[in-house]
């Protein structure tokens, strides 16, 4: 695909005086082909034979020559080359008031100049700096997405994922400008929060309120959850919103997390040691921890079997 620059009939001219075989006045005029009038959009070149520009290029060299019939310099070219230049001169033609300026016919029958190389970088920053759009580098090609690796975690809250969208204008009343999204690998479970600054202090600020509570809360989950739950992350999930709370419980507490004995009081070890709990509580916890342990048991028995069977 031949490097162009496609303007609209009403655009402006933008590309900068400095340039060699450019005019600040844009062209507008109708091409005639094959009876139908076809809009042709421009700019002026003051060059009269493309080799000024056209022929120093490696893109263009051999469209001029095939569209010049020159054949001389056709014959030199590889096969290879020459086949190419064909197919590129099928849509582009040399203007027939300027033949110094190479145009190239658009999917909407729009012809439209050829720049070279050369030219390219100016054209680009005098449209850009003009309209306050520009950007200092892009990727001409995005890199192909690697190979999907399934993860996974057998304890609530072992791998997180944070990300932070913003920052948002206008900013809300408090100032926040950002939104942390942070969502655990083993639950499926969101949390968003708006903060007003993006830094490593605001993020920790933020788990420990909004995910983590107190850490008390959380200090005996590795021991019970590795009993409890061995086989919650293996499951299909059809629903994203599962808190940590609610698979150890079955129900989601209406109690913050850090008010809810259950998890503070996570083995019988502690409750002995601590505040009677509550009799209800202290039911459901027995009854789902006997469940876990069931099903984590059968599913090394599973696995056992399978391994056997290899």
């Amino acid at each position: 695909m031949p490097t162009r620059l496609t303007t609209i009939s009403t655009a402006e001219d933008h590309i900068p005086d400095s340039q060699a075989h450019e005019t600040r006045d844009p062209i507008v005029e109708e091409f005639q082909e094959q009876g139908s009038p076809i809009p042709l959009l421009s700019h002026g070149w003051d060059g009269a034979d493309p080799s000024h520009h056209y022929r120093k290029s490696p893109m263009y060299r051999g469209v001029v020559e095939t569209l010049r019939e020159e054949a001389s310099a056709l014959n030199e070219m590889p096969r290879a080359l020459r086949m190419t230049a064909r197919r590129k001169a099928d849509r582009m033609r040399i203007h027939p008031h300027k033949p110094g300026l190479l145009l190239y016919r658009e999917k909407n029958g729009v012809w439209t100049p050829c720049l070279v190389e050369s030219e390219i970088e100016a054209a680009l920053s005098g449209f850009h700096d003009d309209h306050g759009h520009f950007s200092a580098a892009f990727d001409p090609e995005s890199n192909p997405a690697g190979p999907h690796r399934r993860i996974q975690e057998f304890e609530p809250m072992n791998m997180i994922g944070m990300d932070f969208l913003g920052p948002i204008q206008p900013t809300c009343e408090t100032g926040a400008r950002y939104i942390l999204v942070v969502i655990d690998y083993f639950s499926r479970f969101v949390w968003t929060a708006t903060c007003s600054r993006a830094n490593d202090d605001l993020v920790a600020s933020t788990l420990k309120k909004a995910c983590y509570a107190k850490p008390r809360s959380i200090r005996r989950w590795s021991q019970v959850l590795r009993e409890a739950s061995p086989s919650m992350n293996t499951r299909l999930v059809r629903v994203h919103g599962y808190t940590p709370a609610e698979l150890l419980l079955g129900f989601n507490p209406r109690t913050r997390l850090y008010d809810t004995g259950i998890i503070y009081l996570a083995t019988l070890e502690e409750w002995q040691s601590s505040d009677p709990a509550p009799e209800h509580l202290l039911r459901l916890y027995n009854m789902y921890r006997g469940e876990r342990r069931q099903a984590g048991s059968e599913a090394v028995a599973l696995a056992n079997a399978l391994a056997l069977e290899k």
